[in-house]
């Protein structure tokens, strides 16, 4: 029972490796081939309906020339901390050139100047406080 759980277990590794050993930002290349890895296997064995959907992808990507970074500035406007502009590699299989930069792809570039809030429960409302710039007396 457990060679069968532990077979089970390294298969499960081996098919989420296989997935995952190269870079696929939505929108890329890298990620209309792991679409149709997926797609060619899932066919492979036997699936009754596949099919593989093409999207817009409305993101932004990072700017290799001029990447994008998070500070922190203390009261007095001097930086405290900056986010690394490159992630470092761990290990020899991570080493590709279609590795992007550590970014926020939801966000736009530019300055966002915000001040502590601490909101215990999510709620619409205390959000809709927050975003109103009523933050600095808000402890929920």
């Amino acid at each position: 029972m457990l060679r069968n759980y532990l077979a089970k277990l390294a298969c499960i590794w081996n098919a989420g490796r296989r997935y995952t050993l190269y870079p696929h930002l939505a929108g890329t290349e890298g990620e209309d081939r792991l679409a149709a890895k997926i797609y060619n296997t899932w066919t492979q064995q036997g699936l009754d309906y596949v099919t593989n959907d093409t999207y817009e992808v409305l993101l932004s990507y990072p700017n290799r020339s001029d990447p994008n970074y998070v500070s922190l500035l203390d009261g007095n406007g001097r930086q405290v901390y900056r986010s690394q502009l490159f992630e470092k590699i761990l290990s020899h299989d991570q080493n590709h050139s279609d590795v992007i930069p550590p970014f926020n792809a939801f966000s736009p570039s530019g300055h966002v100047k915000v001040y502590e809030s601490f909101v215990v429960q999510p709620l619409k409302s205390s959000v809709q406080y927050v975003v109103m710039g009523h933050s600095s007396d808000l402890i929920v």
